[in-house]
């Protein structure tokens, strides 16, 4: 997807930067609008989220892929640490939803979305190791694309889902507050 010389290589750029860009305060908010038990594990999910945000930057702005890797060559420094940050990345991708299935079980708010990260974790998971399986081959941009679709619908379905929550606090809120005439 972020190959060198790629067709649309320089608006796929763009919406992945300000898609990771976005993920940050995504991130924050998420953390701040579920239900926090005080346990460390519960700041793992948004750690991991803003930690895959900013290699994912650092990846597409400074090291997109050579297109000798097809072939299983990874002498370039550039492709080396291509495979390097992606070897980063992966798990922190992983573990956002994973981290936070736990969390959103215990929050009447979010409850069913337990499930469906759970879910989308084993989805991406499965598709990851699919990977494996098709790299260098003619379905390895598709599984790819795959896998990193599954994770970016769940960043929009949570972002939906976050933003409906913190409208309603926000009325709720409202409601609560007297109002003074003046």
């Amino acid at each position: 997807m972020e190959t060198k010389g790629a067709a649309h290589k320089a608006l796929v750029d763009s919406i992945v930067i300000l898609w990771e860009i976005a993920a940050i305060p995504f991130a924050i908010a998420l953390h701040k609008s579920i239900k926090n038990r005080g346990k460390l594990i519960d700041k793992l999910g948004p750690i991991s989220i803003i930690l895959a945000a900013i290699f994912n930057l650092i990846l597409t702005l400074f090291f997109p892929l050579d297109p000798e890797i097809v072939t299983g060559s990874t002498s370039t420094p550039g492709t080396t640490m291509h495979i390097t940050l992606v070897t980063i990345i992966v798990p922190l991708t992983l573990l956002g939803p994973l981290a936070l299935w736990r969390r959103l079980k215990h929050d009447n708010r979010w409850r069913r979305y337990d499930k469906y990260s759970l879910v989308t974790f084993a989805a991406m998971l499965a598709f990851g190791i699919g990977n494996a399986f098709v790299i260098g081959g003619p379905y390895a941009g598709i599984v790819e694309r795959l896998t990193l679709a599954i994770a970016m619908q769940w960043n929009l379905v949570m972002a939906v889902k976050l933003i409906c929550t913190l409208s309603n606090q926000t009325e709720d809120e409202e409601r609560q507050t007297p109002q003074v005439n003046v």
